[in-house]
Order: C-alpha cells, then structure tokens, then sequence
C-alpha cells in the first residue's frame, strides 16, 4: 500500500530518532518525488548530509525548507550553522539578522552571534540539527545543546537536554548527548544513568557506542572501551567524532601507531578539532616528544580554552621543558578554569614557590588547607613556603598538621627537625 506524505514523514522521522538513516533518507526522498519543496522532508535531509560531515550539500536543502516555511525556527538555526561550518561567515551574518528581523531570539542565535563576532572556525564536532516533526515541534534544539558543550557551558546543556528529554522520553540522542556531558562535567553516575536509558532505546546508535567507549575509558577498562569503539566506527566509519574516539582507544591500549594515522586523517579535514589534537599531543608525550606534545597541547587550548585538563598537562610539560614561568601561567588558566580544584591549587602554589613567589605561594596555599583540610601534601608545601620565608613558627605548624595526617611521611620529619637544628643554632 502506498504510503501518505503524512505517513512517510512519520516513519522517516522514526527511523531517523533511531539511527536508521540510510531508511529515513529514502522516505524523505519519497516524500520529495512528490512534493520537492516539502519543508521538512528537505530539512531532514540537510540533516542528515550534516551528520556525515556533508554540510555543503545540506545548504540548499536548509534554503529550501526555510524558504517554503521560514516561520519554522529550526530551519532558521540549521541554515546558519550550516553556513557557519561550510565558512560563509557573511552569509550567515546575514541570514542571522533576517531571523533576527522574523522575531526569533532563541538562546541558540545569541551563540552563533558571539561565534561570528569573533569569526570563530565552525566547531570541530559537527552537532547534530533537530530532526524537524511536525508532530512533536516542541522538541529542544539538540544542536544548541552541543554548542553550549563545544564552548564549555556543560551545567547549561544538560538543563537544556533534559527539557528535550521531558518532552520526548525516547529521544536517544538526547540521552546518549546528556551522558556525554555528565561525563565532561565529572558526574559519571548520572553520565551512566542516561546511556543505559539510551542504550535500551537504541544500543546500536553511533553515539551511544561512542559515549560508550568513553565512560569505559574513565573506568580503566580500556579493552572495553575500545571493543565499543570499533563497532561505532564499523556504524559511522567516516565520521570524525567516532574516528576519534578510536584513536583514544587505541592509545590507551598502547597502540598509538595505529591512533596516530587516524588522528592526522581527522585533522587534515578539520584543522580546528581541538580534542584530535590533545590525543596527538598525548602520544607525543608518550613518545618522548615533549616539545611536539607542548605544541599540540597550545593548539588544543587555543581552540578551546575550556579544557581545563590540558591546561593542567601544557603546565606539567612546560616544567618537564624548564619553563617555570610558562608552567606557572598554564595553571594560572587551569586554576581559573576551576578555583575549587584544590590539586591544582596546590601545585600552582608550589611552583610560586619555586619562582620565588613565596608570598602569593603561601596565599593559595592556605586557600587549598581550607578547602581540603585533610590534604598532608598542601601542608606539607604551605610550611615550606613559610619556611622560604622565614616564618619558622608558622611553618612549624603547617608541617605539625602535615605529619599528623602523614605520620610515615620522612621528609616532612626531616623538616621539622632541620627547623629546630636552626632554632637551636
């Protein structure tokens, strides 16, 4: 029986929620012979043309599905990022100020604003537009969602996922999205919670395996991880993302001559993909190549100044270089990134220490013993600091409450009697 506009669009929808996206491209197509100006058969055709890194080809289709329908926000927000990834900044200056002039002032509009302002390169992980469906238009923006991750606003991409979710339980890609960002934002339970949800929707979905391999590889169970790996790449073979989360895979199983060429294919197509270059600059490093691992590390925090972690590690190998200074500024940005992180307080001050900052040392340091009053190492080094400084009785007590929480600990002994060889001097 030959199937209604109306029915196909349903059923193309379904499948393509689902990953099926070789059979929501034929129903959509059907949909097209018959209507070739069908908004969002059109539209979640360009869709999925920007799902496999074919944004060029998604634009006209995105043109024709807002021209037939431009009160449609969506199609709006899909033609400017497609614009914004295929690099015709002033195209979508000026598709953004005619949504603008429609009345559409979505949050998602604010951030292709400030992208633009700056002429930022379009984002190394191509987001996913909303499958556009007349039946469930109240449906959130998952593309909106995954630039909120792409510049670091994590807290605010899960609330906006989680609106989706509300509305649509079975989203997969929301859940699987939302896990990914729990990951990012270090709330691994919740992180599970969502793909386990999304996995028993769709576990064959790219995205789950992918987020997947992730969580396996913050659990160590790296043979794991890199199982869930493959068989993404086997789904998606071509997509970056999941190239990506290979080549991690790899070289957290010591492979990295085989993550290696994977991570240079991904960058000679997207030179701004700032998580391939953090997983080149850590096989650099474990290649020895500590200069080459610096220049990645820069790349990747040029990029996105967000990821706090490879601020911490651009530190640690500047100081492996003997660059003191430039180790010091590398944690300034990680401490600023996350002024709780005691680990990062610590050692910062440490550094300060060693430049002969001793003073400012000693300031974050007693920052890091109120935070983390347990802690014998940001004792250990606040006595040290006052120690630099001549400050004997407060040292003495620094290093007292190091060794109560480090009894065993020799060198903070050996301190304290070197102090009262002195005093007896």
């Amino acid at each position: 029986m030959e199937l209604t506009i109306e029915e196909a669009l349903q059923q193309g929808v379904a499948a393509h929620k689902e990953g099926k996206l070789q059979e929501a491209e034929r129903l959509y197509r059907v949909i097209l012979q018959s209507q070739p100006a069908h908004p969002d058969a059109n539209h979640n055709l360009g869709v999925i043309a920007v799902s496999v890194n074919k944004a060029d080809a998604a634009l006209p289709l995105f043109k024709t599905a807002l021209e037939a329908n431009p009160k449609m926000e969506q199609f709006w927000l899909s033609y400017i990022d497609a614009l914004i990834k295929t690099e015709k900044v002033d195209d979508a200056r000026r598709v953004l100020a005619d949504a603008r002039q429609a009345g559409f002032t979505a949050a998602k509009l604010q951030i292709f604003e400030e992208q633009l302002e700056f002429e930022l390169s379009p984002s190394s992980q191509i987001p996913q537009q909303e499958i556009s469906n007349p039946l469930h238009s109240h449906q959130g923006e998952l593309s909106a969602a995954i630039e909120l991750r792409e510049i670091g606003r994590y807290k605010e991409a899960q609330e906006w996922l989680s609106n989706v979710i509300e509305h649509d339980s079975r989203n997969t890609e929301a859940l699987s999205l939302l896990s990914q960002v729990l990951l990012l934002d270090k709330k691994e339970v919740e992180a599970e919670r969502a793909l386990t949800a999304a996995a028993s929707i769709n576990s064959e979905l790219p995205s789950v395996y992918r987020n997947q391999a992730r969580l396996l590889l913050k659990q160590s169970k790296t043979a794991e991880a890199l199982e869930k790996a493959q068989l993404g790449c086997r789904q998606s073979p071509e997509d970056s993302e999941s190239l990506l989360v290979l080549a991690a895979c790899l070289g957290a199983n010591q492979r990295d001559l085989e993550a290696l060429p994977i991570i240079e294919k991904i960058l000679k197509a997207e030179s701004n993909y700032a998580e391939a270059y953090a997983n080149r600059a850590l096989i650099k490093l474990r290649a020895k190549d500590t200069v080459g691992a610096i220049e990645d590390a820069k790349m990747t925090v040029s990029l996105k100044p967000h990821l706090t972690q490879m601020w911490f590690l651009l530190s640690s190998l500047h100081y492996q270089d003997s660059n003191l200074s430039d180790a010091i500024e590398a944690l300034r940005s990680a401490h600023k990134n996350e002024p709780k992180n005691t680990a990062f307080m610590i050692q910062l001050g440490e550094f300060l220490r060693q430049d002969n900052k001793a003073s400012e040392a000693i300031n974050i340091l007693e920052q890091a013993t109120e935070l983390a009053p347990k802690d014998a190492t940001a004792w250990t080094n606040l006595g040290v600091a006052f120690q630099q400084e001549k400050r004997i009785a407060d040292a003495k007590i620094a290093y007292e409450k190091a060794l109560a929480l480090n009894p065993k600990s020799a060198a903070i002994a050996s301190n304290l009697g070197a102090m009262a060889k002195e005093a007896e001097e």
